[in-house]
């Protein structure tokens, strides 16, 4: 608890208002290479907070560690005219897919998340459990790069437009309880007080002063696992820009 306290207060002083990347749905992304720890065997919990800023036909992957080839472990995103999409595969590399029908509007946030526990894989937007699904077999175990922002290592990209903070990834399913506090708190880095042991990954996108390029800077995960991003803002070398905080509050 002390060493929470310790880094709680730290963010507090160093990152005051600092709070997010904003993806431009050309070439931006952060790339988080492969490592053990992104691939848990048997249990998964993902969440973060998301802001679009374009919602159409188009598909788009705000999260995903895929490469369509032999290499698809999971993806988040929105497919289909806007529906939510949490995908999963399995060792068998059977696709487990769960959908939410309710199109986001633009210019607004919402806290996503996914579990799998084992035997049940459960989507949730805003606090709430919007899909479940009955299936028992290990996770895909595959090397290759976490992508925030899109699918850039393979097929068609489905870039992101909009604004990104607070990701979380544990090796282990958090309950409805655990991923309703997430949502309810509203408070930058409580993630880290549910099930910290558990904790694989955690980038709250604070790095950088609001307005300025986040290319070439280093998403830290501050989970204590080394898992840090690395900004990419494409070809084009422009956007993926830090943000101010919109949505959160700092303890």
């Amino acid at each position: 608890m002390k060493q929470l306290l310790i880094l709680f207060i730290s963010c507090l002083i160093l990152n005051p208002c600092w709070g997010g990347v904003d993806f431009d749905r050309i070439d931006d992304r952060i790339e988080v290479a492969d490592d053990s720890t992104l691939k848990p065997l048997s249990e998964i919990s993902m969440a973060g907070w998301i802001k679009f800023d374009t919602v159409d036909s188009t598909d788009t992957l705000f999260v995903c560690k895929d490469d369509v080839g032999d290499n698809r472990q999971l993806t988040y995103g929105l497919e289909n005219n806007g529906v939510w999409t949490f995908r999963l595969w399995d060792s068998s590399n059977t696709l487990h897919t769960q959908t939410f029908g309710t199109i986001p509007s633009e210019n607004t946030w919402f806290h996503f998340a996914g579990t799998y526990n084992g035997a049940t894989q459960k989507m949730y937007i805003d606090g709430v459990e919007r899909d479940t699904d009955e299936w028992i077999s290990n996770l895909a175990q595959k090397v290759v790069a976490l992508h925030i922002g899109g699918r850039f290592q393979g097929g068609t990209a489905f870039p992101f437009d909009g604004n990104m903070t607070e990701l979380y990834i544990w090796g282990k399913a958090l309950t409805a309880n655990e991923i309703k506090l997430l949502f309810d708190s509203q408070v930058k880095g409580i993630g880290l007080q549910i099930q910290p042991s558990n904790l694989v990954m955690y980038l709250p996108l604070n790095d950088q002063p609001d307005g300025t390029s986040f290319d070439g800077d280093t998403a830290v995960d501050r989970s204590g696992n080394g898992n840090d991003g690395t900004g990419d803002n494409g070809g084009n070398n422009t956007g993926l820009t830090a943000k101010a905080e919109e949505v959160l509050s700092y303890p």
